[in-house]
């Protein structure tokens, strides 16, 4: 006979999170009289409970008196949990239709006393690449430095938002220039990856020329997904302005998505790290950004801590 599972979610003014989070929930591909689903509500004042009550009538709510925090709403849920298997789910996730059946599927190892799930990056990316001819350093500014150098990238736009940082320069560009006028140079294969969050993005890229009296012609190209959206030439000190227009549906098969967290690592020193969590570092940045979705995290493994945004743990 199978075991109850008992899926706990913690919610303090988090109605904006639950629609999408508790729909995943009843829409997974396990039976519905298997698993119960419980919200415990650290004292809302944003009309969580009755949103709930409302939409989701399968849902049982517990309503703390106040707000009890991540580790104390859970263990209230699990106070309240029928189950054999208690499932804790963080509610600004949205699941996988096998999430919960890979879960109970590793757990009936009798080995195994948690499982955690492979917590994907909510907003997928697409890759923008940048392709140029280079000429060198040395020869453009009588210097001994013999770097190659493409085009200069200015800070990537994106419609709506008046200041936006939510790019990551993956690979192809020295340190940023500037402060009023944020400027990377490309060493010849600039790739950025945008974040696409709705159905239809606009993005903004300006990039200049050699900025130099010396006079050069550099022939690029600029690719989104598998697809040229703009070829040409610029020539010395002129600045082009591109306007990405993208309907995410047609770029279904390009999006990449990232590996927030698989596990989590504890070091030699004592700190601990997620697994999938990226760490990149030069002269003048560092910045931490997520994993590829590679064929390394398609496999089991086993792991010294578990992430508390969605794991199963046996009663």
């Amino acid at each position: 006979m199978s075991k109850l599972v008992s899926i706990i979610i913690v919610n303090y003014n988090g109605k904006h999170l639950l629609d999408e989070c508790l729909t995943s929930v009843f829409s997974i591909n396990y039976p519905k009289d298997q698993y119960e689903v419980i919200l415990i509500d650290n004292d809302s004042q944003d009309d969580s409970v009755n949103y709930t009550r409302k939409n989701f009538p399968k849902v049982r709510i517990i309503e703390s008196i106040k707000n009890l925090g991540f580790t104390g709403g859970n263990n209230l849920g699990v106070k309240h949990a029928n189950g054999e298997y208690y499932v804790l789910l963080n509610s600004d996730t949205k699941v996988d239709k096998n999430w919960l059946k890979e879960l109970i599927k590793t757990a009936q190892d009798k080995n195994v006393g948690a499982v955690s799930s492979k917590l994907l990056y909510y907003t997928p990316f697409l890759k923008l690449e940048i392709k140029s001819e280079t000429h060198l350093k040395a020869n453009l500014y009588s210097d001994d430095d013999f770097s190659p150098l493409g085009l200069i990238v200015e800070k990537v736009r994106r419609d709506k938002y008046s200041d936006f940082d939510g790019c990551w320069y993956q690979s192809g560009f020295y340190p940023v220039r500037g402060e009023a006028l944020k400027t990377r140079w490309t060493d010849g294969k600039g790739v950025i990856l945008l974040p696409i969050e709705d159905d239809k993005e606009i993005f903004r890229v300006v990039i200049h020329g050699i900025p130099s009296d010396f006079e050069a012609k550099s022939d690029y190209k600029v690719t989104l997904g598998d697809k040229v959206i703009k070829s040409g030439s610029i020539r010395s000190n002129d600045v082009e302005s591109l306007k990405i227009e993208i309907n995410k549906k047609d770029y279904q098969k390009n999006l990449i998505w990232l590996v927030q967290n698989a596990g989590n690592a504890v070091f030699k020193s004592g700190l601990g790290r997620d697994i999938g969590a990226v760490v990149k570092m030069n002269e003048t940045e560092l910045k931490e950004f997520y994993d590829f979705d590679t064929n390394y995290y398609k496999q089991q493994r086993k792991v010294v801590g578990l992430c508390g945004a969605s794991f199963l743990i046996k009663k």
